[in-house]
C-alpha cells in the first residue's frame, strides 16, 4: 500500500509557503504550489523543499545582491528596475545633482559610472572654465541662454556668409561666433552684432590659446589675423 505523503499545507520553507498539493512531476515527485514571500506562486517538489535546495523563486538571489540604498561615487541607489537584455540587474540611480537614470549593477560596483553627464567634471576642474565670470553670470549657466543670443548669432553667420572670416573655411558644424570684445567684462555689446565674427573651430581655439577667455579685445582679434595672414 502506498504511503500517504505528509501534509505540508501551512509550513513555512524559508521564502515559501506551502498552499496545497498539486500534481505530481513526470518523474513521480510529489509537488506543493508555494507562494514566495516576494508574492510570486510555482510547483516545488517535496524533496526539493526539505532538503533546501529551493529556498525561493530567485528573488532570495536578488536581495543578497541588492544594491539598494548604497552609494557609488555621486550615485545613490533608489530602488531595483529590472534586468537589461543581458540579464544583468539594473537600477533607478539619483545623481548629487538630481539627475536620474538607470544604471547597471555591475557599472556601480565595478567603478565605470561615476556621475551623470551633466555634473562629471564641473567647475574649476573642467577645461572650459572662465574664472573672469561672476557668480551672477555663473546662474546664467550658459551664455547661450541670454535673451537674444540665438539671433545674434544667426546675424553674424548671415553676415559673414558662413565662413570662417580669417581661413575661409565653411565646413557645417565646425563655426563659431567669436566675442570680439570679451564676454565677461563686456555685458552691453554681447547681443551687438558689430560685436561678433565668425571663426572656424580650429581658428576659434587657435585665438583663445594666444589670448585666454575673459577680457579679449578687438587689438588682439586684429593681431591675429595679421598674424594668420602673414
Amino acid at each position: 500500500m502506498a504511503r500517504k505523503a505528509k501534509d505540508l499545507t501551512g509550513q513555512v520553507f524559508s521564502e515559501w509557503t506551502v498552499l496545497h498539493r498539486v500534481d505530481s512531476s513526470k518523474c513521480g515527485n510529489v509537488r506543493w504550489l508555494c507562494r514566495c514571500s516576494c508574492g510570486n506562486e510555482k510547483p516545488v517538489s517535496v524533496c526539493n523543499l526539505s532538503n533546501g535546495s529551493s529556498k525561493s523563486c530567485g528573488c532570495l538571489k536578488n536581495k543578497i545582491n541588492d544594491l539598494t540604498g548604497q552609494v557609488f561615487n555621486k550615485w545613490t541607489v533608489l530602488k531595483r528596475e529590472g534586468s537589461n537584455k543581458c540579464n544583468n540587474a539594473t537600477y533607478l540611480c539619483r545623481c548629487e545633482c538630481g539627475e536620474e537614470r538607470v544604471i547597471i549593477g555591475n557599472n556601480l560596483t565595478k567603478n565605470k559610472s561615476k556621475g551623470c553627464h551633466k555634473c562629471a567634471v564641473t567647475g574649476e576642474n573642467h577645461y572650459l572654465w572662465n574664472f573672469n565670470l561672476t557668480d551672477k553670470e555663473r546662474e546664467i549657466n550658459n551664455y547661450r541662454q541670454i535673451p537674444g543670443y540665438q539671433k545674434w548669432r544667426k546675424e553674424v553667420f548671415n553676415r559673414d556668409n558662413y565662413a570662417c572670416r580669417i581661413c575661409g573655411s565653411n565646413k557645417s558644424g565646425t563655426l563659431n561666433t567669436h566675442h570680439i570684445e570679451g564676454f565677461s567684462n563686456n555685458p552691453e555689446l554681447r547681443t551687438t552684432l558689430s560685436n561678433g565674427i565668425t571663426l572656424c573651430e580650429t581658428c576659434h581655439k587657435d585665438f583663445h590659446h594666444q589670448y585666454g577667455y575673459g577680457d579679449n579685445t578687438r587689438e588682439q582679434l586684429n593681431k591675429f589675423i595679421n598674424q594668420k595672414e602673414n
